[in-house]
């Protein structure tokens, strides 16, 4: 019971009572200290859970049987909206059916008894929560027809169904759309509804006139080895490698002919040349937008740069660089700002690639450094020191190793906003955390591409791989990205 009849109350139990109002919210209709009100126990599921599979899920609970319920609400806060859902009361047993939303959700719990005493329990649940295993094998495959192959347009020309060297990071679209950068083939194709099978072949091409082309350009309709793309509810984002660029559009394009809006990183569409300041890229590796803004890792600048708004216009300059002191300077870990190569810190970067953020927190491959970098809110200056590490003891070590905290020239990192999923390329494998770490050099919880963490075995099957060179997580799926392939990774909780 979490509150008792009591008699006599002392002073010291009534600034106790008083305390319970504040944290607990049980006070009564007058919001004084109250110590009739009902008790409520959350039975299923446990409190702090990770839920997987459906996102449908039914909450059970208890009341104190001394107390008439008049009313038991549910508040679910995902994303910031709230809905409220009716429980269903049996005697002193409750349940209601809740709909999660992405990421971590605070369920609230409120009963109230016939004399309008009440109590609030308050609690998280996290949604999506993926359950892979160790060593599981692929479900399907994107770009080839069958495990055991994994040539470039299979061993032909391109087509919609093949891939060729695929490096960058892909999205999905309103669960209904998955972008794939195809670099090799000088294109992004949209596979619409999502893949749920090999051999699919998509719909949508940008970048090249048709299916069977695969030539580079410099334009506002032509790509040059892509190896990023995002995708907003309206807006959409390609990392232009090649052309050192990310390229905008204001709508979603439905074909090759849609020209892009804006360019970052040129002044216009038809340049192409590198450089180290704030209005330009070199080697741009992925793209990512939260909360408005716009996120690039630009790999060969060893930086990432944030602009606090979409841009509108081309070429415009960024507002924070992370990985260096000032726009001016680009050399690995140079945590001086003087232009000189150093040794890592935790505001230095090598070589990042993946990124990933939900707009508050920032997640980094930091390819060069053996490591991946967090940061629990989004940088407001330059230069600003990551909080936490994965695969180093501390922010000064850049080790390469083959355990159960380490990397290798990590090249991706992904999240659903509760685990992060690093493709760890060096060790031919994938590395799953099922919570974000609060402290450096965490253990992975699950592996992928191999059977254990001490294994680096390749090869072309369902179970192996060999290039690891991307990764991405949606609500079902962990997509890895194998050169000529994507193998796709079916949460077992949610095959039929």
């Amino acid at each position: 019971m979490l509150f008792h009849r009591l008699q006599n109350i002392s002073l010291r139990q009534m600034i106790a009572a008083m305390l319970a109002c504040l944290v607990l919210s049980a006070c009564d209709k007058e919001d004084d200290p109250d110590i009739t009100a009902p008790d409520i126990e959350i039975t299923f599921p446990e409190p702090g859970a990770n839920v997987t599979g459906s996102n449908a899920v039914t909450v059970q609970g208890t009341v104190s049987s001394d107390a008439v319920v008049v009313e038991v609400t549910h508040t679910i806060e995902a994303t910031g909206d709230k809905v409220e859902f009716d429980a269903d009361l049996n005697g002193t047993s409750f349940t209601a059916d809740l709909t999660l939303g992405n990421n971590a959700n605070t369920v609230v719990t409120w009963v109230k008894d016939g004399t309008g005493n009440s109590q609030r329990v308050t609690f998280t649940l996290f949604y999506p929560q993926q359950a892979p295993t160790n060593g599981m094998p692929a479900t399907f495959v994107i770009g080839q027809n069958s495990f055991t192959v994994n040539d470039p347009n299979r061993g032909s020309t391109p087509a919609a169904n093949t891939l060729s060297g695929v490096q960058g990071s892909m999205i999905e679209w309103q669960n209904r759309t998955l972008y794939v950068p195809d670099t090799g083939n000088h294109r992004v194709l949209g596979f619409n509804p999502v893949p749920t099978a090999s051999d699919t072949s998509a719909n949508i091409v940008l970048g090249q006139a048709d299916f069977a082309s695969a030539s580079s350009g410099t334009s506002a309709t032509q790509f040059s080895s892509p190896s990023g793309v995002f995708v907003t509810d309206t807006q959409f984002f390609i990392a232009d490698t090649g052309n050192n660029r990310v390229l905008i559009w204001d709508n979603i394009p439905a074909n090759n002919t849609v020209a892009a809006n804006y360019v970052v990183g040129q002044t216009d569409f038809s340049a192409s040349a590198s450089g180290c300041s704030a209005s330009t890229l070199s080697g741009p590796a992925s793209v990512f937008v939260g909360n408005n803004k716009l996120v690039v890792a630009d790999n060969a600048n060893n930086r990432i740069l944030i602009w606090n708004t979409i841009p509108s216009a081309n070429a415009l300059a960024a507002d924070v660089v992370v990985g260096q002191q000032n726009f001016d300077t680009c050399l690995p870990n140079d945590s001086s700002g003087t232009g000189i190569s150093g040794t890592p810190a935790a505001t230095t970067l090598n070589n990042p690639g993946g990124i990933w953020t939900d707009g508050t927190r920032l997640l980094v491959a930091d390819t060069g450094n053996h490591r991946v970098l967090l940061w629990n809110s989004l940088p407001t200056a330059n230069g600003q020191a990551a909080d936490v590490v994965l695969g180093q003891v501390d922010m000064t070590t850049a080790v390469a190793e083959l355990t159960q905290s380490g990397l290798n020239s990590p090249q991706s990192v992904t999240s659903n906003g509760n685990q992060i999923v690093v493709a760890d390329s060096g060790n031919a494998r994938v590395l799953v955390w099922n919570t974000f770490p609060a402290a450096n050099q965490a253990l992975a919880d699950v592996v992928i591409g191999q059977n254990d963490f001490v294994s680096t075995g390749t090869g072309t099957s369902e179970t192996s791989m060999t290039s690891y060179d991307n990764v991405f997580i949606n609500r079902k799926n962990i997509f890895v990205v194998d050169g000529n392939r994507i193998m796709v990774f079916t949460d077992p909780s949610q095959i039929q």
